[in-house]
C-alpha cells in the first residue's frame, strides 16, 4: 500500500510540472507576441514622425552657405546654420531619404499627415497658422494648368505644372497678359508682433530687402534692437484681381498708398477707392537707389498697397458705419464678393538673425560688431549686407532668403514673381 501510494504521488508531481511547464511556455509566448507587437507599433510611429519632420522641416535640401561672420577680434567662424547643418548631417540625410520614399504620396496624405503632427512636430506655425492652406490654395489655382515635365521660359514649374508669369496666360504658343486673377507671392518686414494684413504695405522680394538695407540693418539706435523691432521677412501667397474700375482701364494696378498704424497716409486718400475701387497699389522701386536689387517683372523691384476695410482711419478708431461704408478689398477668397480685389494666405518666415548668420543679436552686437555701415559700404563682423551696388552680392542675399524659405517649406514653390507695376 506504502508502495502504491508513493506511485501515484510521483505521477501527480509529474503531472503539475508538466502542467506548470506548459503555463510557463503559454505566459512566455503570450510576452513575445505582445513584445513584438510594440516594437512594430514604436517603429510605425517614428516612420510617420520621420516622414512629418521631412516634409515639414528641412526635407533634405541643402541651403547653399550663408555669410561668413568673424568674431569682435576679427578670426573667421562659419555661420550658425552652416555650422547647424554640418551638425546634423545625418538627421538630414535620413529626413532626405525618408522624405523621398513619401514624395510620391497624394495631395490628401500630405495634408492629413502634416494635420495630425502639426501642434508638436512641425515648423511652420506662427502666429498667422501654417502654410498648409497656401498648399491648398496653391494647388486649387493650378488645378486647371497643364502637367508638363519640363518648362521653357518664360513658363515656370510648379508643384509639377507648367504655369505663365502672373499677369498672363498660355494662349497655346505663348503667354499673353490678363486681367483676370492671378497669384504670387508678397513678403513684409516685421515685428515679432502679428497684426491683420489689412491697410498694410508689401514688397516683392527686392523689394523687401531694399528697404531692410537700406533703412533697418543700418540704424541700431536702441542696443540688441534692429529698427521698428525688426526681426522677421514674412512671405505671403497673394490672390489678386483688378477692380471694375481698373479693369474698364486695362490696368492691374492702382497708385501705391502709403500705410501707417492701418490708416493711409495720403490726404484724402478716400478718393483714391472711390476712383479706383479697393485695388492692390503698386509702385516701382526707383533704379537711381544705388542698391542692385532686382526682380523678373520690374528691374529695381516693387511695393504694394493693400487696402483694407476703413483704410482712411487708425487701428482702434475704426467704426462699423466706416467699416460698412469702405469694406476694403481683402477677403478669404475671391469669390465671396465683387468688390474682394485681394486674399492673403500666410506662406512661412525667416528671420534676420538666420539671415546673416547671427545666433546673438544683442550680445553679438555688444561685441562691438555692426551689420552694416553706410558709409564704407560694409559691416562689422559679418560681410552680409556689404557692397550695395553690386549686382552679385545682392542676388546672393536674395538667393539666400529663397533658400531658406524651400528648406523650411518645401511644399511651396521657391519663388512666385509679381506681375509689373502698369
Amino acid at each position: 500500500c506504502f508502495h502504491r501510494r508513493k506511485r501515484l504521488y510521483t505521477r501527480s508531481m509529474a503531472g503539475d510540472e508538466s502542467s506548470r511547464e506548459r503555463a510557463l511556455s503559454a505566459v512566455g509566448f503570450l510576452l513575445l507576441v505582445f513584445g513584438l507587437a510594440a516594437v512594430l507599433q514604436c517603429w510605425g510611429f517614428l516612420h510617420v514622425t520621420n516622414a512629418n519632420a521631412a516634409i515639414t522641416e528641412t526635407a533634405g535640401h541643402k541651403v547653399p552657405s550663408g555669410p561668413l561672420i568673424t568674431d569682435s577680434q576679427g578670426s573667421s567662424v562659419t555661420d550658425a546654420h552652416e555650422t547647424h547643418a554640418h551638425e546634423a548631417h545625418a538627421r538630414e540625410t535620413h529626413a532626405h531619404e525618408t522624405h523621398t520614399r513619401h514624395v510620391s504620396a497624394t495631395s490628401a496624405e500630405i495634408h492629413k499627415m502634416m494635420a495630425d503632427y502639426q501642434d508638436e512636430k512641425q515648423k511652420v506655425k506662427s502666429g498667422y497658422g501654417s502654410i498648409i492652406e497656401a498648399h491648398d490654395t496653391l494647388t486649387r489655382l493650378l488645378s486647371n494648368e497643364p502637367k508638363i515635365a519640363k518648362c521653357h521660359p518664360p513658363r515656370l514649374h510648379m508643384l509639377d505644372k507648367c504655369v505663365c508669369p502672373a499677369g498672363s496666360n498660355w494662349d497655346g504658343s505663348a503667354c499673353t497678359q490678363t486681367l483676370g486673377e492671378m497669384f504670387f507671392y508678397m513678403y513684409r518686414a516685421q515685428s515679432d508682433h502679428n497684426y491683420a494684413m489689412g491697410n498694410v504695405d508689401m514688397a516683392d522680394l527686392a523689394g523687401v530687402m531694399y528697404y531692410l538695407h537700406h533703412e533697418i540693418v543700418k540704424n541700431n539706435a536702441t542696443p540688441g534692437v534692429r529698427m521698428n523691432g525688426i526681426t522677421r521677412i514674412l512671405r505671403f501667397l497673394v490672390s489678386m484681381r483688378p477692380s471694375p474700375e481698373l479693369a474698364s482701364q486695362m490696368k492691374i494696378f492702382m497708385p501705391f498708398v502709403a500705410f501707417d498704424e492701418g490708416r493711409c497716409s495720403v490726404p484724402g486718400c478716400n478718393k483714391l477707392w472711390d476712383h479706383y475701387g479697393f485695388a492692390v497699389g503698386c509702385q516701382k522701386q526707383g533704379a537711381s537707389t544705388g542698391f542692385a536689387y532686382s526682380s523678373l517683372q520690374d528691374s529695381s523691384g516693387a511695393w504694394f498697397s493693400l487696402p483694407g476695410a476703413c483704410p482712411a482711419v487708425s487701428v482702434g478708431d475704426k467704426d462699423r458705419g466706416c467699416m460698412q461704408k469702405y469694406p476694403g478689398g481683402g477677403c478669404s477668397d475671391l469669390s465671396v464678393s465683387p468688390t474682394c480685389t485681394y486674399s492673403i494666405k500666410y506662406a512661412g518666415e525667416i528671420f534676420l538673425d538666420e539671415l546673416a548668420g547671427i545666433q546673438d543679436f544683442a550680445k553679438w552686437q555688444r561685441q562691438g560688431n555692426l551689420e552694416y555701415d553706410e558709409v564704407k559700404d560694409r559691416g562689422v563682423g559679418t560681410s552680409f549686407w556689404d557692397f550695395r551696388g553690386s549686382a552679385a552680392w545682392c542676388t546672393r542675399r536674395m538667393h539666400r532668403v529663397r533658400s531658406l524659405l524651400k528648406a523650411k517649406y518645401p511644399l511651396l514653390p521657391e519663388d512666385l514673381p509679381a506681375p509689373s507695376c502698369f
